[in-house]
């Protein structure tokens, strides 16, 4: 009797642990959408200011320190003390779209964010040694909905990541590269003005 009970309340906790993983994922992808739709209908005007690496960056290690590790993946910010020129929500948004996905799609191995000086300008690098992505993909992956082949493990997502990245990129007038070899990972960069400590 004793076992059945517990065989019970395990098929119990499974199913809620599914119920609120879908409500999430449903949540996540209404949450995309509305941020893709506001961005599309130029709802969405950008306060650019002086922001500081080093503090965006020590909450994004705190935010995502926790899902990398619970996968498995060594996730390094490397700290710094430039200041560049952007909106600060919209920046966060990219970034944790990028770290995301950098973590999603690497299996093991490790996610590197940091900055690069660049002149007068300063290039953030989010370098994941995951799956990569091949050639003729590089450009759909932008697009709405799309996501590539994943793995049985893999996190349910929207496929418009990539797509907000690109367009909160343009709204920002921050350039945006990528640079990826199947197999040994990928390079997502956004450049963007260097700016004077506030």
């Amino acid at each position: 009797l004793k076992e059945e009970e517990d065989a019970e309340a395990g098929q119990v906790r499974a199913l809620a642990d599914n119920a609120d993983r879908s409500i999430e994922s449903a949540h996540g992808l209404l949450r995309a959408l509305l941020n893709l739709s506001r961005l599309e209908a130029g709802g969405v005007k950008p306060s650019v200011g002086a922001l500081s690496v080093r503090a965006m960056f020590d909450d994004l290690r705190r935010e995502f320190t926790p899902v990398a590790a619970a996968k498995g993946v060594r996730l390094t910010i490397v700290p710094s003390d430039l200041w560049i020129a952007s909106d600060r929500d919209l920046l966060r948004s990219l970034l944790q779209n990028l770290i995301g996905n950098a973590v999603r799609y690497t299996d093991r191995g490790a996610v590197l964010v940091g900055v690069r000086r660049m002149g007068n300008r300063v290039r953030v690098d989010v370098i994941d040694s995951g799956r990569g992505i091949p050639p003729d993909q590089q450009e759909a992956i932008f697009g709405e909905f799309t996501r590539l082949p994943g793995m049985g493990g893999d996190e349910i997502g929207a496929g418009l990541g990539l797509a907000i990245v690109r367009r909160v990129a343009g709204l920002l007038d921050h350039r945006l590269t990528l640079e990826s070899e199947v197999g040994r990972g990928s390079c997502f960069g956004v450049e963007l003005p260097r700016a004077a400590p506030a």
